[in-house]
């Protein structure tokens, strides 16, 4: 159970949390958790753990609040309550599923009934199978990473995980970055990034919206097999202190890409690669000579498969560094 209740804390940022009964003068709470499957049907007998937060400072690892762990019942659902500020959360897990977090607000006034609004809603969580995860290349590319140069493009081997040589020890350019940046101050900047591809048939697209936000594995289980497109490009910048934008979202949940494509003498698609980036590209030139950069990547190593539940038992890549590991599906 250890390790379940220290993923609730994390997702909660529960810092020094006690369990013990308090008395605090926070409105009671109470809230109802069904879980369900991706086909809208209740799942029984799953895990599910709801935290109140309870005060304290967290900034001094002093947060406060009561845990609560119970099982699903046949209708999907369990149900808790306790003292709690405005804000909740929790997680769900069963053998069989991706584990799902969850957080909710309160949002109705409590002081004529001295209990949060509304009383006991219900929260719909989502929990995906595990179907069929597969080993895959798999790296966090950290934000103190820079691309080599600025100003010329410079290529990254997805497989070898490394800037392609004279930079680094890749063969392959699958991914080709290209920086522009005009640094004054911290205040007066701009820098525009560029990814472009070796081949004919390579390229890259958003996700999109997602469905199970909570869950651990987030993004569609198959990459797509049309749509890609040759190039992605993104502007950070604070002109002259007028205020901070950037171009594309930075809650993008992902991109699939494709890479490696070899067509036939009429153009045919018959060879590629297919994988994906987990949240957004993000790069910052403001200290650094050309720019720093950070992803996090999957790549599937068989031809044609397009599959993207990655098992995070079986990575490709050996001995990376602790900054560069992700655990996740």
């Amino acid at each position: 159970m250890n390790k379940y209740v220290a993923a609730l804390f994390m997702s909660l940022f529960f810092i020094g949390l006690s369990c013990a009964e308090i008395e605090l003068p926070w409105p009671e709470a109470k809230i109802t958790v069904k879980v369900i499957g991706e086909d809208n049907i209740a799942i029984s007998n799953a895990m599910v753990h709801v935290g109140f937060r309870q005060g304290g400072n967290a900034w001094v690892g002093e947060r406060k609040g009561q845990v609560f762990h119970g099982i699903s019942d046949t209708n999907g659902c369990y149900t808790a309550s306790a003292r709690s500020e405005m804000s909740m959360g929790g997680s769900v897990e069963k053998s069989g599923y991706y584990r799902s977090f969850f957080e909710y607000s309160f949002t109705g006034n409590y002081q004529v009934i001295k209990s949060w609004q509304p009383w006991n809603p219900t929260l719909y969580i989502v929990l995906r199978k595990i179907v069929n995860p597969i080993p895959m290349y798999k790296k966090h590319i950290p934000i103190e990473s820079e691309i080599p140069v600025a100003d010329s493009p410079v290529g990254y081997d997805l497989m070898i995980g490394d800037w392609v040589t004279p930079y680094g020890k890749g063969q392959v350019a699958d991914f080709v970055f290209k920086v522009k940046r005009r640094v004054a101050s911290w205040k007066d900047f701009e820098t525009h990034l560029s990814l472009v591809f070796t081949n004919i048939m390579d390229g890259i697209q958003p996700v999109g919206e997602v469905s199970s936000r909570g869950s651990v594995f987030r993004l569609p289980r198959t990459a797509p097999e049309n749509s890609y497109q040759p190039e992605w490009t993104n502007s950070i910048g604070n002109i002259g202190g007028k205020g901070y934008f950037q171009t594309q979202a930075e809650d993008c949940p992902g991109y699939f890409f494709r890479v490696r494509s070899v067509i036939d003498k009429n153009g045919k698609l018959v060879h590629a690669l297919y994988g994906k980036i987990k949240g957004t590209v993000r790069f910052d030139a403001r200290d650094s000579k050309t720019a720093h950069i950070a992803f996090t990547y999957y790549l599937n190593p068989t031809p044609n498969d397009r599959n993207m539940e990655f098992d995070p038992k079986r990575n490709l890549f050996k001995n990376l560094k602790s900054t560069e590991e992700v655990r996740e599906p």
